[in-house]
């Protein structure tokens, strides 16, 4: 969840948090569907960590729905740990908060 708008020069870049100076919260990806499978998110994702990386920040989080399952698997496969689950009965569905440590 982002607590602050991404920067207008880094449209969906992570962001940092309002609570932890050494967190951001990586937000917005999204793939058309022509795109996907092709290595574009895993990308963009990667840019993003090393910018936080080099930004000094320490954990990353993002969130996902058990719908997007390919992204689940690809975060899970990257390293990202689920650290929360919340329900969404209305939409037969889960939303997953992932976490990723960031070494120096």
């Amino acid at each position: 969840m982002c607590r602050r708008p991404p920067h207008a020069s880094n449209p969906g870049a992570c962001t940092p948090t309002l609570t932890h100076p050494h967190t951001c919260s990586h937000c917005r990806l999204a793939v058309s569907l022509k795109a996907r499978r092709m290595g574009i998110a895993r990308a963009l994702t990667a840019h993003a960590v090393a910018a936080a990386r080099a930004a000094g920040v320490r954990t990353m989080f993002l969130s996902t729905s058990t719908a997007q399952h390919a992204a689940c698997t690809m975060y899970e496969r990257d390293g990202w740990k689920v650290v929360s689950t919340k329900a969404v009965p209305v939409l037969d569905l889960r939303i997953v908060r992932f976490e990723l440590q960031l070494k120096a």
